[in-house]
């Protein structure tokens, strides 16, 4: 195997730190470095060894020193060079010299100044204050700012700037005296006072606002009081398709129009009027008018006449739909109301001996509904029965004859009852019933013994079982079925104990049942089987491999033990005894499954293999499973050699 060298695997970064060593011109060593001093006793190893610490920490060349100098912590650096760096992650975050204070790479101080190391770059001074105030010197210093600058926040000044400057363009700010020359004025002296516009001002940007409503016509009005009393101008109203809401009058001219009406809602002038022959309402109802057209009266219409009506007339709904109802004579002698729309009905309606209007009768396709009583003088038929959900129709005449409907009287003087009573009731029969229909019992069916004193019961359970019991100290459930002659024999007797057939049993199953998968440790048939894993042997040593835990029940055991020569030569073999063992390891003695071999064999070659089987039935009668051991114990000389086991255990289900 090869050897890493872990200096050459090592990161470079880690190998190459240089160590401070600025006396080495006194020493002559580089740092670290491991010595030894040997010599005879008082050589001078001692001298020796102090004057070096001495020289590696000489104070005549040193270069740096930190130390307390009262409350105060000193870093001095005496070299003729001096400067002092603060360093986090390899990158220099203060630099301190004689001449300047250098913060990172950005700026640095020096006497009477702060200089930037960009200075054609954007700065920001004491950019985290966001409360608070800050000042430049004190109030009675003078400053100077030179450059363009540009304030972006609020700056209030104690003493007003001064400048000695006029002002040339419009966004620079003007002195007292340019204010002056020029007759400027302010807002407030223009708003205190009574001015009068010579010239035109014009509002292109801002409107002039005012929060007074006027109140005289030579008044400016603001747009809230022209709005609110919906002003408009005439060449709008003369634009616009007007809605008149309210009554104007024309009392001194009347608004003419030479233009002809063409639509039903245009107003008519008098041309169009008199050519068109129309008339008035009072002529109209003075005269004997036919009309030849439909005609709709939107009020009342009295007529103090008859009104003959020659045709079907119409009758629409109230609420100005399309159904209606016509009414007309047919045949001479049949009077029709029909009702157009689908699912309508004919309503009548009475007022009452206080006025209260009802329904007392409807007519529809589906039923005739009376909410009145009705009351039939005549023979009434019904040809399709009758049908009474609220109350039951009375008589006080007994039925005489078998058409007759009877009534409650006559039904129990004569002893009749109900279905639900005798299915609710305890009922005996005394007479033998025939029941040509299924009979379906969703309870418990109880046979009595024909002495009394016996009983059977059928019944099935919430879960679909079906149970048959006698319910008597041991009872017996006895199948019995006739032969070919009529003659009648037990065939099953079943009692606490067991089950006795007097003829043969013949199972017919199903080819599907015979997959292994429907086999459940319950079942006849049901096989399980267990493999144990190989073992070395010691002679005279019990030793297991194979094991079946198995409920109770009759079960056919069977197994196989192998063992095999594994290392050199088997010198002697006497005996294998092989068995089935409880969880004890105590042997069960079980009829056919204890094997005991007898052998005079020597010099057995590696991976010979002898293979023991047997076959035997056992019986459980535990209410838990049983452990079943597969066991042998060899008597052998192993010499150079030995042997291993390998045990294999199957059972059948027999009952």
């Amino acid at each position: 195997m090869s050897i890493i060298n872990w200096y050459e695997e090592m990161p470079t970064k880690f190998l190459d730190i240089p160590t401070p060593n600025p006396n080495k011109s006194l020493h002559g060593f580089d740092i670290p470095f491991r010595l030894c001093c040997v010599a005879p006793s008082g050589s001078g190893k001692s001298n020796w060894i102090t004057n070096l610490i001495l020289r590696v920490s000489s104070t005549t060349s040193q270069q740096s020193t930190l130390k307390q100098n009262g409350s105060a912590l000193q870093l001095i650096n005496n070299s003729t060079t001096p400067t002092i760096v603060f360093t986090i992650s390899t990158v220099p975050s203060l630099t301190v010299s004689p001449t300047q204070f250098l913060l990172d790479a950005t700026c640095f101080l020096t006497t009477n100044d702060v200089k930037s190391r960009l200075p054609t770059g954007t700065h920001t001074l004491l950019s985290d204050i966001t409360t608070g105030s800050l000042t430049i010197s004190s109030s009675t210093s003078t400053n100077t700012i030179n450059g363009t600058n540009t304030i972006n926040g609020s700056t209030t000044f104690t003493l007003i700037p001064s400048c000695s400057v006029s002002a040339t363009s419009a966004n620079q700010l003007v002195n007292y005296t340019t204010l002056n020359a020029q007759n400027f004025t302010t807002l407030p002296i223009i708003q205190a006072n009574a001015n009068a516009w010579s010239s035109t001002n014009s509002f292109n940007s801002f409107l002039p606002t005012s929060t007074i409503t006027a109140t005289s016509a030579n008044q400016l009005v603001n747009y809230t009081t022209l709005t609110s009393q919906s002003f408009t101008t005439l060449p709008i109203i003369l634009a616009n398709a007007n809605a008149w809401t309210n009554t104007n009058t024309f009392n001194t001219t009347l608004p003419t129009s030479t233009i002809t009406a063409t639509t039903a809602n245009q107003l008519v002038n008098y041309t169009t009027l008199t050519g068109q022959s129309y008339t008035t309402l009072a002529l109209v109802q003075s005269n004997n008018n036919t009309f030849t057209a439909n005609t709709s009266f939107n009020g009342e219409a009295s007529f103090t006449t008859w009104v003959n009506l020659l045709f079907r007339t119409r009758i629409y709904d109230l609420g100005l739909g399309g159904n209606y109802t016509q009414m007309y004579m047919i045949n001479t002698n049949e009077f029709v109301l029909g009702p157009n729309g689908n699912g309508n009905q004919i309503s009548l309606y009475c007022k009452d001996a206080v006025g209260l209007q009802t329904l007392t009768f409807s007519s529809a396709s589906i039923a005739n509904t009376s909410n009145a009583p009705f009351i039939s003088n005549g023979l009434a038929t019904f040809n399709n029965g009758a049908i009474f959900n609220s109350v039951i129709p009375t008589t006080s005449i007994s039925a005489t004859s078998a058409n007759h409907i009877v009534n409650y009287t006559t039904l129990t003087s004569q002893s009749f009852t109900t279905l639900p009573i005798i299915l609710a009731g305890l009922n005996t029969w005394t007479n033998t019933n025939t029941f040509n229909l299924d009979i379906i019992v969703k309870s418990a069916v109880y046979l009595n013994s024909i002495s009394g004193g016996r009983q059977a019961t059928f019944y099935l359970d919430t879960y679909g079982t079906l149970a048959i019991s006698s319910d008597n100290a041991s009872g017996i459930i006895q199948l019995n079925t006739q032969d070919a002659l009529g003659n009648t024999y037990n065939r099953i007797i079943i009692d606490e104990n067991e089950i006795n057939t007097t003829v043969p049993i013949s199972l017919t199953i199903d080819y599907t049942y015979y997959n292994p998968v429907n086999f459940v440790s319950n079942r006849l048939g049901y096989s399980t089987s267990n493999t144990g894993g190989t073992n070395i042997l010691t002679t005279a040593t019990g030793n297991n491999s194979g094991q079946l835990n198995l409920p109770a029940g009759s079960w056919n055991i069977t197994y196989t033990g192998t063992i095999t020569v594994i290392t050199g030569t088997l010198t002697s073999l006497e005996t294998l005894q092989l068995f089935i063992a409880d969880n004890f390891n105590a042997n069960l003695n079980i009829i056919g499954l204890e094997v005991l071999n007898y052998y005079q064999i020597t010099t057995i070659l590696i991976g010979k293999q002898i293979k023991i089987s047997a076959s035997g039935n056992i019986i459980s009668y535990n209410n838990v499973n049983t452990e079943y051991n597969l066991r042998l114990i060899p008597i052998f000389v192993a010499g150079a050699g030995g042997l291993s086991f390998t045990g294999k255990i199957s059972a059948t289900r027999n009952a």
